[in-house]
């Protein structure tokens, strides 16, 4: 992803931030969760529906809601993930609102403009998150780079929802047809591998014809090199289940696949590999605890 250097950070930043003293509003297990309000509005009535109704919680004086900056920022960073830009965007509006002295929502609502494509709203709010911290790397280096960043996110946004998941796209070559690489950095498979989701974690099998790699809330995804040419990315089922995967990486003689998993979020991650079997993987055998895994002959 194109934020990926400052959204590492960031999510340091906004963990500090939902549990400093007083920051966030208090959790009472009797209130109703105001960010769970908000997507059911939002699910069965829409967008403009849910926000006059998290406005209305905001106004009540019963006690009868739970507005927590932690519940909310979850909420907006799921919205993204789910490709839902216009209700993560509502949110963060919402959250600076809530917290206008606060240098995160504004950081976070500029990269979402910045993801959409919207130099102006980004550079302004992205401004302002500066103003409330200054001297903040990744916002200075974010603002110096934008008008590149933005013909970057413009790409993303043109090429979003251009091929369903396993299509074949046609594209032929090494590296997914793109340019080999050298010793200088540059953005790869931009549109199609690099979208404005958080990904990571790339790896190539050893006849470089696999590509595999790791997207934010859908785990492992995979590109083959067909005859008819490069599949757009899907997701690799290592499990029938739900498990979460992430980090997978290919041993050097191609014979095994690394990857770690964990049943849900709070679980921890353990290390699994899984044998070649043709031109799919076999079943997982669960190693130990631990994330990136590599291998060497």
């Amino acid at each position: 992803m194109i934020l990926i250097r400052i959204l590492s950070v960031l999510w340091t930043v906004l963990s500090l931030c939902a549990n400093a003293t007083g920051t966030l509003a208090q959790e009472d297990s009797n209130e109703q969760s105001a960010a769970e309000v908000f997507q059911t509005v939002l699910a069965d009535k829409g967008l403009e529906a849910a926000v006059a109704r998290f406005r209305e919680m905001q106004a009540d004086t019963t006690g009868a809601f739970r507005i927590s900056g932690r519940e909310l920022i979850l909420t907006a960073r799921q919205l993204a993930r789910d490709k839902q830009p216009d209700p993560a965007i509502a949110m963060w509006e919402l959250l600076t609102e809530l917290y206008p002295e606060s240098p995160w929502p504004w950081t976070d609502l500029g990269n979402q403009y910045l993801g959409q494509a919207r130099p102006a709203m980004a550079d302004s709010c992205l401004r302002q998150a500066l103003t409330l911290d200054p001297g903040n790397q990744h916002l200075e280096w974010t603002l110096e780079n934008l008008p590149e960043l933005i013909e970057i996110a413009r790409v993303q946004v043109a090429s979003a929802g251009k091929y369903q998941p396993g299509q074949n796209t046609g594209i032929q070559g090494p590296y997914l047809g793109e340019t080999p690489p050298t010793d200088e950095p540059r953005i790869f498979a931009n549109g199609l591998l690099n979208t404005s989701v958080n990904e990571f974690s790339l790896c190539f099998s050893p006849d470089g014809k696999e590509i595999y790699f790791s997207r934010s809330g859908e785990g492992v995804l995979v590109c083959r090199w067909e005859e008819e040419g490069w599949t757009a990315p899907e997701v690799y089922p290592f499990f029938a289940d739900d498990t979460a995967v992430d980090e997978a990486n290919c041993s050097p003689d191609g014979k095994w696949i690394f990857f770690n998993a964990r049943p849900t979020i709070s679980d921890e991650r353990i290390i699994h590999r899984a044998p070649r079997v043709g031109d799919s993987w076999g079943e997982p055998e669960r190693l130990f605890p631990g994330m990136f895994a590599t291998a060497t002959l």
